[in-house]
């Protein structure tokens, strides 16, 4: 039998506008989500339900950063200045390699550990 629809019998919910999913996409990205925390974050703003695949096509659409793509792009004398950066900013020294990491994906260049 033939589902003319194309649905397939499952319902994602409603896509959000793209201005609004991209947006929502470099915030999750900024606080170092996981796939599966930024999945459920999706669901639970958006009521858009979707599946990993999906979700890393959305990523590779928009241009979203990641550690890996940045580690892949970046030399290691880039990332090892960008974290140098952040050191020198760093008045009392006190900043531990989690808390660089996460400065580092605030801006939009997360690398990774």
């Amino acid at each position: 039998m033939v589902n003319r629809s194309g649905k397939n019998g499952h319902s994602n919910g409603s896509k959000p506008n793209d201005e609004d999913l991209k947006n929502a996409l470099l915030e999750y990205s900024e606080e170092m989500l996981t796939h599966e925390e930024t999945l459920a974050r999706l669901r639970a703003r958006f009521g858009y339900s979707i599946k990993r695949s999906t979700l890393f096509t959305l990523l590779k659409k928009y241009g979203v950063p990641s550690a890996r793509k940045n580690a892949k792009k970046l030399s290691d004398e880039a990332q090892t200045s960008l974290v140098l950066d952040k050191l020198d900013n760093d008045l009392f020294k006190r900043n531990g390699p989690n808390v660089i990491r996460n400065m580092l994906a605030r801006d939009r260049t997360p690398l990774p550990r």
